[in-house]
């Protein structure tokens, strides 16, 4: 099995809609890092979704459920083992302030 660094994906949350940040593909699996950073002088929250496939989170599936998080900074999660066919959905409490990057190991 190959194994590589990388950025797997981005988003900006221009809305408060449930949005998924990445699918994991048959055969790979990556342990994930993700960097959330509030882009707002203003305090906010967001929502971390580990879901065993796509669509919509249900409830046992949030990770991370409205955690505030400062204006203007950043926090960190790492270490979440995604396998394949699995996928990370984000949310963000208000619209154009939080941009979420996925990165870390990708096995294949």
């Amino acid at each position: 099995m190959s194994q590589e660094f990388t950025k797997f994906a981005s988003v900006y949350l221009s809305d408060t809609d449930e949005t998924q940040l990445l699918t994991v593909p048959a055969g790979e699996s990556y342990v994930v890092t993700l960097t959330i950073c509030n882009q707002s002088g203003t305090e906010r929250t967001y929502r971390v979704a580990h879901m065993d496939t796509t669509g919509s989170a249900n409830n046992d599936d949030w990770i991370i459920y409205d955690r505030t998080i400062a204006a203007n900074a950043t926090h960190q999660v790492t270490g979440i083992a995604v396998g394949a066919s699995e996928a990370i959905n984000v949310q963000a409490g208000s619209a154009n302030s939080i941009s979420i990057v996925a990165s870390g190991l990708r096995y294949y």
